[in-house]
């Protein structure tokens, strides 16, 4: 056992740096004004939390993109049953706005995402997520090796200074979740490095 405790020791330092890494640049990261955001040719939001559907329209309401697509939607979902929260004109909703019903998490978002990239022949995509997922979110993009003009906007739970959310164990809960996801992801990203 004493010989395992400096490889736990060394582990538990990893794991408590890279915590804090991915921590600060959640933390630290600016609010995004959506006047400082350039147009682009489509906006993607990968489903999962409130919020992130309305800021996807709204960025489509200010012409921010020519096409928003929807990452990750359930399956018998309808743009009909969305299109409360997205709060668009009819018009607009069937213009501009497609649906991806083929995700379930973000591995599966990215792939999904390239997929209509192509389809549509684009290569500039405002992404739309949480603060706390965003790091995952573009890490899979890249890991897909599409060429993309990736503008991230980020919708803020975490910011600085530090508000309700540093005494909340359901927040803290959800960044060292998240923490472990990226992780994972990032490992799978450096083994497919060292394997090409």
């Amino acid at each position: 056992m004493k010989r395992l405790l400096p490889i736990i020791f060394f582990l538990a330092q990893i794991w408590l740096i890279g915590f804090v890494v991915y921590a600060a640049q959640v933390v630290l990261s600016e609010p995004t004004d959506i006047a400082n955001i350039p147009d682009q040719q489509a906006i993607v939001v990968l489903t999962g939390a409130e919020g992130r559907l309305a800021a996807g329209a709204d960025l489509l309401r200010k012409n921010k993109g020519r096409l928003l697509f929807i990452s990750g939607v359930y399956p018998h979902t309808t743009l009909d049953q969305l299109a409360p929260e997205l709060n668009l004109p009819l018009e607009t909703l069937q213009c501009c706005v497609r649906l991806g019903h083929l995700a379930a998490d973000t591995f599966g978002n990215a792939s999904e995402v390239v997929q209509w990239m192509k389809e549509q022949t684009m290569n500039e995509v405002i992404l739309v997520t949480d603060d706390y997922h965003m790091p995952r979110a573009v890490l899979e993009l890249n890991m897909t090796q599409h060429a993309l003009n990736l503008t991230p906007f980020p919708l803020h739970h975490f910011g600085w200074p530090v508000g309700e959310w540093l005494g909340s164990p359901d927040a803290w809960g959800i960044l060292v979740g998240e923490f472990h996801k990226y992780a994972v992801a990032l490992g799978r990203y450096v083994f497919s490095l060292l394997i090409t």
